[in-house]
């Protein structure tokens, strides 16, 4: 990971990390000192308390990158898997990170384009082919400033983002 951290020129200062016992109020991290029912579904794993930003490139204060990799409740973020099909991105920044969901570890990317909007998945097929070309790129001694969003299906017919140079 440090290999990739210093091929994407990481600007953030540290890492953001969901501390457990800074996170929330101690009557939440330790439901026997409290009696709200809606604490047992806290512990119990209804909302995730992990996040690490993985990679990164661009400016993101910690509150900001935990912000956009929230999930939205509007229509502003482009889902990569569903709505990018043959889209060419012009790069602005983008951030790569864990979470949990559903009690497992999961990793997601959101990136912002020059245009000002938000795409966002959590595709391990496109992750991994971004980063790919990201590194190819900076071994090129450039910098990755645009895409294209394919889409591919599977010998099982499933469909699954991917990307490519554009």
């Amino acid at each position: 990971m440090n290999e990739i951290n210093e091929i994407m020129n990481v600007n953030a200062a540290a890492p953001a990390n969901a501390d457990p016992e800074s996170a929330y109020p101690a009557e939440i991290i330790n439901p026997e000192k409290s009696e709200l029912s809606a604490v047992e579904a806290v512990i119990s794993g209804d909302i995730s308390s992990n996040f690490d930003i993985l990679a990164m490139d661009g400016e993101f204060s910690n509150r900001e990158a935990y912000a956009v990799t929230r999930p939205d409740d509007d229509d502003d973020t482009i889902s990569i898997g569903k709505a990018a099909k043959n889209a060419v991105l012009d790069l602005d920044k983008w951030i790569v990170y864990r979470f949990t969901k559903d009690g497992e570890d999961a990793v997601g990317i959101v990136i912002f384009t020059k245009d000002g909007k938000k795409y966002a998945t959590s595709s391990a097929y496109f992750i991994r082919e971004f980063l790919t070309l990201m590194m190819l790129s900076a071994k090129d001694k450039t910098k990755l400033e645009r895409i294209k969003v394919i889409h591919k299906v599977s010998k099982a017919g499933m469909t699954y983002p991917l990307c490519t140079f554009a």
